[in-house]
C-alpha cells in the first residue's frame, strides 16, 4: 500500500522507464523542421572536443559532428514530450472535491500542453488511495491516452474512511497514530526512494495542510537526496485552494519536461560520465556579512548587430571583462537538470544568482563550455530583441549570465551569475 497522506500527489514518470506499461513511441524518422535554437546549436552549442582536435578536423567533419549532436538534440526534445502523468490522490472522507477537480482539470491541461508541445505523447494513470480501515484501501487505473477512460474512473471514485492525516509511522508527524510502525505491509521508505531513482520519476507533492504534511515531506526528501546523490528531489507546491489546482498541474507537468530535456540532451551529447558533485540543497539565504568576498573576473559579451552576422560560420563573439567581488552561499538552494544555483551578492549588496556545473570532470566544468553556453543565450538574446522589435512590445524578458571565473582558483571553477 502507498504511504497514506493528507496531500495531493503528482508524479510524472519518463515512459520509457515506467512500470505500468510502454507508452506509444514516436517514431524518430520524422525529424522537425530546424528550429532557431537547433541553428545556434549548430554554430555555438554542444561540447566539443579539445582545441587540437578540432583544429585536425575538416569543416565537413566539423558539420558532420554538428549535425549529429543537432540530431541527438531533437532526439531528447521528442523523448522529454513523451510523459507518464500518474496521479496519486488520498480519497478519505473530506477529498470529494479534489476528486472531481482532477477529473475537470485533465482536459483543460491535456489540451494546454498540446499546444505548447506539438510532440507531445501523453498517457495519464490514476491512483485512489485510503487509511487501513476501509475494505478496499486502493484501486488503480493503468496507464491510457483515453481522456474518457480516465474522466469514467475519477467519476466512480467515492471518498470514504480515514482521518486528515500525514503517512503512518510516528517519525513522520507529532500527532497519535493508530499504526505508529508505519504501513501494514512492510514498504519501507527506502524501498520507495529507490523506485523513484530506478524509475525516472519527476515527483510532486502538493501540500493541502501543510502543517501536517511538511514534516514527513522533509524526511522523504532528504532520504531521496541521500539515495540519488542529490540527482533526484521532492518539488512540493500548495494545493489548499483548489481553484489554483490546474495552475500547479500545467507547471509540474511543464517543469518534468524541461527538466527531462535538459538531462537527455546532456547525456545524448555528453561523452564524459555524469558524475554529481557533493551538495546539499540550503533554500535559506545566508548571512552575507560572515561570508568572505571572492576576488573574481567577469566575462561579458556583446549583443551581435544582426542576426544574419551571428549566424555564419565567421561569427565570434566580442568579449570584454571587468573585475568583480562576491559573497557566495557555500551551498546551493536549488538545481535544476544540470546546474546548482547559489544565492549571492556583490560588494554593493546587490543579490545575484550564481549558477555552477552539477557534475564533475572537465567536460562539464572547462571554460569552453560556459563560453559556449553563454554565446547561445547571447544570440538568444538577439533573436529576443528583434522579435520583440517586430511585434511592436516587449513579450519575452530575458535574463542576461555572463561568465565569472574565480581568479584565485583554476579555471574548472568557472561559475555563471546572473542579476537579481
Amino acid at each position: 500500500m502507498l504511504p497514506r497522506t493528507k496531500g495531493f500527489q503528482v508524479c510524472n514518470l519518463n515512459s520509457l522507464t515506467n512500470s505500468f506499461s510502454p507508452g506509444p513511441q514516436s517514431s524518430d524518422e520524422n525529424i522537425p523542421e530546424q528550429s532557431d535554437e537547433s541553428a545556434l546549436r549548430m554554430a555555438f552549442g554542444g561540447e566539443s572536443s579539445t582545441s587540437s582536435l578540432t583544429s585536425s578536423l575538416t569543416k565537413k567533419q566539423l558539420i558532420e559532428k554538428k549535425m549529429e549532436e543537432i540530431n541527438m538534440t531533437f532526439k531528447a526534445i521528442r523523448a522529454s514530450q513523451r510523459i507518464d502523468l500518474l496521479f496519486l490522490l488520498d480519497c478519505t472522507g473530506s477529498m470529494g472535491e479534489y476528486i472531481n477537480q482532477v477529473k475537470n482539470d485533465l482536459v483543460e491541461l491535456r489540451e494546454e500542453l498540446k499546444v505548447n508541445y506539438k510532440s507531445l505523447d501523453m498517457m495519464f494513470g490514476f491512483i485512489r488511495y485510503t487509511d487501513f480501515d476501509v475494505k478496499k484501501p486502493y484501486s488503480i487505473l493503468d496507464f491510457t491516452n483515453k481522456t474518457l477512460e480516465f474522466v469514467n474512473f475519477v467519476s466512480s471514485i467515492k471518498d470514504e474512511g480515514g482521518a486528515d492525516a500525514p503517512c503512518h509511522g510516528e517519525e513522520y508527524h507529532d500527532i497519535p497514530d493508530n499504526y505508529p510502525d508505519g504501513d501494514l505491509n512492510g514498504i519501507t521508505l527506502d524501498s520507495l526512494m529507490k523506485d523513484i531513482i530506478s524509475l525516472d520519476i519527476n515527483y510532486f507533492f502538493g501540500h493541502i495542510v501543510k502543517s501536517a504534511t511538511s514534516k514527513m515531506i522533509d524526511i522523504f526528501n532528504k532520504r531521496l537526496a541521500l539515495l540519488s546523490k542529490n540527482m533526484r528531489t521532492i518539488n512540493t507546491f500548495d494545493s489548499k485552494d483548489i481553484s489554483t489546482l490546474s495552475t500547479h498541474l500545467l507547471k509540474s507537468v511543464e517543469s518534468s519536461i524541461s527538466s527531462s530535456r535538459s538531462t537527455l540532451t546532456s547525456q545524448l551529447v555528453d561523452k564524459e560520465p555524469r558524475i554529481p558533485k557533493e551538495y546539499i540543497i540550503v533554500k535559506e539565504v545566508p548571512y552575507f556579512p560572515t561570508l568572505p568576498l571572492i576576488q573574481m573576473e567577469i566575462i561579458h559579451l556583446k549583443i551581435p548587430n544582426s542576426l544574419d552576422a551571428c549566424l555564419g560560420e565567421n561569427y565570434k563573439y566580442s568579449p570584454f571583462t571587468e573585475g568583480i567581488e562576491i559573497k557566495m552561499a557555500p551551498q546551493p538552494f536549488s538545481q535544476g537538470g544540470n546546474r546548482l544555483a547559489y544565492h549571492a551578492v556583490d560588494k554593493d549588496g546587490n543579490r545575484k544568482v550564481v549558477k555552477q556545473s552539477k557534475f564533475k570532470g572537465e567536460t562539464h566544468n572547462s571554460m569552453k563550455r560556459y563560453f559556449e553556453e553563454i554565446e547561445c543565450q547571447t544570440v538568444a538574446a538577439k533573436f529576443a530583441f528583434d522579435f520583440n522589435h517586430l511585434r511592436g512590445k516587449q513579450d519575452i524578458n530575458f535574463t542576461f549570465a555572463k561568465s565569472r571565473s574565480s581568479l584565485k582558483v583554476i579555471i574548472k571553477s568557472s561559475t555563471v551569475i546572473m542579476d537579481g
